[in-house]
């Protein structure tokens, strides 16, 4: 390989601090919102919103068991949820309401909305 061809090969692997994401500040994404209550049913309740609170749990290192971020909201997203009901004294139900989402940094919507 001529010096040339190894000189830019160099140029292109070096990274600096500007080719790296910011990670200091959090990603600034459209803001969690919740339109219902969330708790364990038949059939089992399954979605995005689901999906922001088991996010929200893990963020706050209350695991949602050994599937982590599912999407379905089964036993042990529930146990998780009152795990965290209990540390934030709310009434400890296992179920996303208005109070939890909220304590949660989710945004709460009703259909009037």
């Amino acid at each position: 390989m001529s010096t040339k061809k190894a000189k830019q090969n160099e140029k292109e692997a070096k990274v600096t601090e500007n080719d790296l994401p910011d990670r200091s500040k959090p990603e600034q994404n459209d803001p969690l919102t919740i339109s219902r209550v969330l708790k364990v049913a038949e059939p089992l309740i399954k979605g995005d919103d689901v999906k922001a609170v088991q996010e929200a749990l893990i963020a706050r290192n209350i695991h949602c068991g050994a599937n982590g971020v599912n999407g379905v909201y089964g036993t042990e997203t529930a146990l998780a949820v009152r795990i965290f009901q209990s540390h934030n004294r709310l009434i400890v139900s296992g179920k996303v309401d208005s109070f939890t989402a909220a304590a949660l940094g989710i945004e709460w919507k009703t259909d009037s909305e």
